[in-house]
């Protein structure tokens, strides 16, 4: 999560970290608490709430305020950091220049290019993301349609007819789930 020092507004959620996992943190969101801590701090006060005990599978519990003004617990899982590192340096520098271009110079124009760039990345990850989501999908869709194979190929041999009859048998099944895993497809696609 990237937010403002001067008033803790969300400024970007990090994709695939566990405030864009959890799709209820957003973009202008006021962070009002921290594990029942009020937020008056600075930035490394709320960095080191969220971080908390930085153990993955543990629970940070954040009190946001919403554009409408209502304020909504939010639970995240914290994850390993190992499994974001890279996006999180990448987002961090996207962070930093914004934070440096607004503060130094208030470069507009570079705020605004910042701002495109990260917006754009961010949508790179979510469309990566979804593509890896579906790639996990027909991985599983296809074991399973394995093991169907598997299992009639086993009934199939265990009746000991391995003659022009047996392979036929095969032949058809394996056509068979090819036809049911076709139609799945067309199904999925529509």
């Amino acid at each position: 999560i990237s937010y403002e020092e001067k008033n803790s507004v969300i400024t970007a959620v990090l994709v695939g970290g566990p405030a864009f996992i959890s799709r209820k943190v957003h973009k202008g969101d006021t962070i009002v608490a921290i594990d029942g801590h009020a937020i008056e701090g600075s930035r490394a006060d709320i960095q080191d709430l969220l971080k908390g005990i930085d153990q993955p599978g543990s629970v940070v519990v954040l009190f946001l305020k919403r554009h409408s003004g209502v304020v909504e617990q939010v639970r995240l899982q914290r994850m390993m950091s190992s499994l974001i590192a890279d996006k999180r340096k990448l987002f961090d520098f996207f962070v930093k220049a914004n934070d440096r271009a607004k503060n130094t110079n208030k470069d507009e124009t570079m705020m605004k290019y910042l701002d495109d760039s990260l917006e754009l990345w961010t949508q790179m990850m979510i469309e990566e993301a979804e593509q890896y989501s579906k790639c996990e999908d027909n991985v599983a869709r296809m074991q399973s349609t394995c093991t169907k194979w598997l299992e009639q190929l086993i009934v199939i041999l265990g009746k000991g007819n391995l003659d022009l009859s047996g392979l036929c048998q095969i032949r058809y099944a394996a056509l068979e789930l090819e036809c049911c895993t076709a139609k799945d497809d067309l199904r999925a696609a529509s």
